[in-house]
């Protein structure tokens, strides 16, 4: 098979898409590869591109044009044509290409959607279905992959969006991916978004792999998005599907339950089952969403979902092994200084118990879900609340004779690994400072003869005469490390 190196011309990719198979993500690749290279020497190659497209799609419509390509090339073209993943900094062209001949691209949009989803090739993606839908659904898709990342696009967005709903009328086994995601874009995406369920639970029978697929975890599956509209209002789009849930069939109540909540929150599997009680607790859309269905559904069909909110309760009132303390429990000014006795009593002398554990933390705290992942750059809200609120008692403060400021050097403290997993001195974070709300909790520390590495603080002379005059030593981190 042919290399991108040996694709030069738009030309030369297009003979090549003819006769690569359709059904090889390589070949996608290679042309893209391609494409890319060429609209980067010379970007108005794109122009020539995008004319090929709107003759391609005329032609594929049956439509008597010059210029573009029709059976299986034509397919091949337009699958290729429609990701984003080649534009690059061509972008911005793309999409002013795009918009300038919107009103031409909506009217074979329109006129796409009227087809029937006949065969086109048996040597397909994956993700794609061979029959005529993929080329509306890429139609559609050119409005998400082309888009420009400012913002500009929403408006187009929201008014393609619009024919959302009529594309899965038209094609309820389609799982276009950017055809679900625009739904969101959509005028009122709630309303939208519960037309598209209604017409696959009721009319189509719930294909396999139509929208189905993807939409219930859109809404309640353990990844959802939280800033997603569809996740944020799940509850609202389950109140308008289960409208008439009562004149509904009774297979149908069925489909819903395993639709929007057995395969969301994955109840098949005993382990995924305990993680989904997590999830209902952490997660206050899956929760109002559970609650609208126990509303809304005959008494006959809610016990699942009552039984689940029940269950989760349940959990949460169980006794937790590191709960945050109450904030009364502190007796700390300053957090800079009580992390440091944190770090000596809890981590280095291990008589402060329990010893806080993240991973522990994380997967027992039911407020919100923490994702060690997405937060661990920056200090965790709540891990920083555990430590300001825990209470240490004066027979533990008793045992202080010696405290550590690590710079990092030592690879830093265990406290900052709990609070601040991803801390890197090396790009720039700096420990937690000791202030001049330490003065006040020296008292605290009746027997601390000597701190090490205090000057990575930039102490104040104020601060530095507070130790000086309980005669607490100083010794430069560097000096400590030798010793």
């Amino acid at each position: 098979m042919s290399t991108d190196a040996s694709l030069d011309t738009v030309e030369e990719t297009l003979t090549f898409l003819a006769s690569a198979p359709t059904d090889d993500p390589q070949t996608f690749t290679t042309v893209r590869a391609a494409w890319e290279r060429i609209i980067g020497a010379d970007p108005e190659q794109l122009t020539g591109l995008y004319d090929r497209w709107f003759a391609t799609i005329s032609r594929l419509l049956g439509r008597p044009v010059q210029g573009g390509l029709d059976g299986v090339a034509g397919y091949a073209f337009v699958l290729a044509f429609s990701s984003g993943r080649w534009l690059q900094r061509s972008r911005p062209l793309a999409w002013a290409l795009l918009a300038d001949r919107d009103a031409e691209h909506r009217e074979l949009l329109t006129d796409a959607l009227t087809r029937p989803d006949d065969p086109i090739t048996d040597a397909h993606l994956r993700t794609r279905t061979g029959t005529w839908s993929d080329i509306p659904a890429a139609m559609i898709e050119l409005y998400v992959q082309h888009a420009p990342f400012t913002g500009e696009a929403d408006q187009a967005q929201g008014e393609i969006a619009q024919l959302v709903p009529e594309f899965f009328r038209a094609y309820p086994d389609q799982p276009c991916s950017g055809a679900i995601g625009l739904l969101k874009r959509h005028p009122d995406p709630v309303a939208a978004t519960a037309e598209v369920i209604r017409h696959q639970l009721l009319e189509a029978g719930a294909p396999a792999h139509g929208p189905l697929e993807a939409l219930p975890l859109d809404m309640l599956g353990a990844h959802a998005a939280v800033d997603d509209e569809r996740h944020r209002r799940a509850d609202a789009i389950v109140t308008t599907v289960l409208a008439d849930v009562d004149d509904w069939p009774e297979p149908v109540v069925t489909e819903f339950l395993q639709h929007f909540v057995s395969y969301p929150l994955g109840l098949d599997d005993p382990v995924r089952h305990r993680a989904a009680l997590r999830q209902i607790n952490t997660m206050p859309s899956t929760r109002k969403a559970l609650t609208a269905m126990v509303k809304a559904l005959p008494a006959a069909h809610r016990q699942q979902p009552k039984g689940l909110l029940d269950e989760a309760a349940a959990a949460r009132s169980r006794p937790k092994a590191l709960p945050i303390p109450p904030r009364t429990d502190n007796r700390f000014a300053d957090l800079g200084l009580k992390l440091l006795v944190i770090e000596e009593l809890m981590y280095r002398q291990q008589v402060l118990q329990p010893r806080f554990d993240l991973k522990t933390f994380a997967a027992e705290y039911d407020k919100r879900q923490i994702s060690v992942e997405r937060e661990g750059h920056q200090q965790i809200p709540e891990v920083k609340k555990y430590f300001g609120n825990l209470g240490i008692g004066d027979d533990l403060l008793a045992r202080v004779e010696t405290l550590h400021q690590s710079s990092g050097l030592d690879g830093g403290p265990e406290f900052l690994r709990q609070l601040h997993p991803f801390w890197d001195p090396g790009q720039g974070d700096e420990p937690i400072k000791i202030t001049n709300k330490a003065i006040g909790d020296l008292e605290l520390l009746p027997n601390l003869k000597r701190i090490s590495g205090l000057e990575n603080s930039r102490p104040s002379k104020k601060l530095l005469s507070a130790l000086a005059e309980r005669g607490i030593e100083l010794i430069d981190e560097e000096s400590a490390e030798e010793g």
